[in-house]
């Protein structure tokens, strides 16, 4: 099975991206380096995706195998973005910045 989740970008630019993980594949593999952007994030062993090229990346995965697709629900993605919006106040005021 492919697991697709949707995540806070590692290397893909935009608000959200797309973690692609699976048991070793070359016929995976070849239809993910086939995308626009495709990064592979070596410490959590799975590809990192761009919004842009999900419909792409689906098309081509679902001839290989099952998919699980995990979207984050919309509060989520407000909340990252107001995270990011904020991340440079503690800099402004010569805080210790607080990040995880």
């Amino acid at each position: 099975m492919i697991q697709i989740k949707e995540i806070k970008p590692i290397k893909v630019s935009g608000l959200t991206s797309f973690l692609v993980s699976f048991e070793y594949n070359a016929e995976i593999i070849n239809a993910i380096k086939a995308l626009t952007t495709s990064y592979y994030l070596k410490k959590l062993q799975a590809w990192e995706v761009g919004i842009p090229d999900l419909a792409m990346l689906l098309d081509s995965l679902t001839l290989i195998d099952d998919i699980k697709l995990e979207l984050q629900d919309e509060k989520d993605v407000k909340l990252q973005k107001i995270e990011k919006q904020i991340e440079w106040i503690p800099d402004y005021l010569g805080l210790p910045n607080q990040k995880n």
